[in-house]
């Protein structure tokens, strides 16, 4: 395993649909835009999704290769 995974970040991120894992009364989280999220960070979508990897996606370690804190990268991706 890769450092620390929030199971609900791999979710969005991996575009898996809500349902069991979602915690309840909440509802299920669509998929983060990459390509806004790229845009807010300045950087080309395929950047991005090279940075991510393959799910379950590693944000600290996307972060660390994008030079970015975490945050910065939730924030682009509607996490936080």
């Amino acid at each position: 395993m890769r450092g620390n995974v929030n199971m609900a970040d791999v979710l969005i991120v991996s575009g898996a649909s809500g349902g069991q894992g979602q915690p309840s009364g909440q509802q299920p989280s669509s998929r983060p835009n990459l390509a806004l999220a790229a845009q807010k960070l300045g950087i080309s979508e395929q950047s991005l999704r090279d940075a991510l990897g393959p799910p379950p996606p590693n944000l600290a370690l996307a972060a660390q290769k994008l030079g970015i804190s975490e945050q910065v990268l939730r924030n682009a991706l509607g996490l936080s």
